[in-house]
């Protein structure tokens, strides 16, 4: 029995190997799928967006697309975990908690009937580091964050228009709100603030990192500045929906890069394994494009798996055609997203369905076309975001002049009066 092993147990990890055992089976092919995840506990709870052209499969599944549907939107991502645990271990996925990988050459001697070992094992990845050399093909930094995460009783939302407008003339900061869906009776909240190369080196410095968050006391004495704008989104946010937070804010500060493996996919003949990088592990991107593409090339790897496995084992790849067709009647966010989702599916595997191409080299293809496209998109959301930084910034300052003048008006008028 073929063996894929897969490094990771985050969302991305877990997706590959749901439709790993979900298309093998089928084709009627006897896969085995097991997950090593180095921590014994999720530990995020931020909130993500999640677009419904990221989840489709093409299988023909019920139970799947009802979860997977419910997913689609602002969701935490401890709530996008248990849902594809549960999934995992429906579909026979085998997940070992509190296995951290440091030797990956090693894993050949566990697991002797390993054909393929998957990389998706986030940003730091010891599969990239020790296999592919941790060759990085494109490093640079669009932006730096703060992010504050916090979870409050009952439901909440975002702030409105006018206290939103005036939350941002107030502070120093440009802060962006994320809010989850309500959940056995809490609700996640993630506010994403716009900070400086200056008070993100201060940050760090001070040692905030996600392991080792910052609370809004112990922020104040390394970045008042960043402290005062905190308090005054959390205040308004009291104002207007009276939070009963159930824990401390916890911040830290995030660079929002943009990276990309130099390659995907190496095979090593001398032990019979191809190696694969998907996720983090394979590309970085903001603007909450690494999830949602980190699930795109699950779906597209574990296609060019199965395929691989399929031609290996009798040289018949065409009934691929049967598992990655789409299914009728699923609902999408945008129909937009869903055709470059599907022109990009589509046209990285017609080979692999028409003639004799490796579906592993066509992942790789398919990865490359892929990352060139989300590039271009990141640039133009970064520069759309530098510039409404500006323009709010800007009137911040417009708005302060004006509110310091009106003041002076009125201290030389009260002195006047009294003189």
């Amino acid at each position: 029995m073929a063996t894929v092993v897969v490094v990771g147990a985050g969302p991305v990890g877990l997706f590959l190997a749901i439709q790993l055992r979900l298309r093998a089976a089928v084709l009627g092919l006897a896969l085995r799928v097991v997950v090593l995840e180095k921590y014994k506990e999720y530990r995020r709870k931020h909130v993500l967006r999640l677009e419904a052209a990221s989840l489709e499969t093409g299988i023909v599944d019920e139970e799947l697309d009802k979860s997977l549907r419910s997913l689609v939107g602002r969701t935490p991502t401890n709530r996008i975990e248990e849902t594809f645990k549960k999934l995992a271990s429906d579909a026979g996925v085998e997940v070992f908690y509190g296995e951290e990988v440091k030797d990956v050459a090693g894993l050949k001697a566990r697991f002797p009937h390993a054909k393929y070992i998957v990389g998706a094992d986030g940003r730091r990845s010891i599969v990239r580091e020790q296999r592919f050399g941790d060759s990085l093909e494109d490093m640079r930094n669009v932006l730096k964050v703060a992010f504050c995460k916090y979870q409050v009783e009952g439901k909440t939302g975002g702030l409105n228009i006018v206290r939103l407008w005036s939350a941002l003339h107030q502070s120093n900061h440009t802060i962006n709100e994320l809010v989850g869906r309500p959940k056995d009776g809490k609700t996640s909240v993630t506010l994403q603030i716009f900070v400086s190369a200056a008070e993100y080196d201060e940050l760090k410095a001070a040692g905030f990192t996600f392991k080792n968050p910052g609370t809004p006391g112990s922020i104040s004495k390394v970045c008042p500045s960043l402290s005062d704008s905190l308090d005054i989104w959390l205040e308004a946010r009291n104002d207007q929906f009276r939070e009963k937070r159930l824990d401390v804010p916890k911040i830290n500060p995030v660079p929002l890069d943009v990276y990309q493996a130099s390659k995907v996919i190496l095979k090593d003949n001398a032990v019979g394994v191809c190696f694969a990088l998907v996720g983090d592990a394979a590309f970085g991107l903001p603007f909450f494009r690494a999830l949602n593409d980190g699930l795109l090339c699950a779906t597209a790897l574990s296609k060019a798996i199965v395929s691989d496995v399929k031609r290996c084992k009798d040289g018949d790849i065409n009934d691929e055609k049967k598992i990655i067709k789409q299914s009728p009647g699923r609902d999408s966010a945008s129909k937009k997203k869903k055709k470059i989702a599907t022109a990009f599916a589509s046209s990285a595997f017609t080979s692999s369905l028409s003639g004799p191409a490796d579906p592993m080299e066509e992942y790789a293809r398919y990865f490359t076309k892929l990352t060139w496209w989300e590039k271009k998109r990141v640039a133009m959301k970064a520069a759309s975001v530098h510039s409404g930084v500006k323009v709010v910034a800007s009137s911040r300052r417009v708005k302060r002049k004006k509110q310091h003048a009106a003041e002076s008006v009125m201290s030389a008028a009260g002195l006047c009066s009294i003189s």
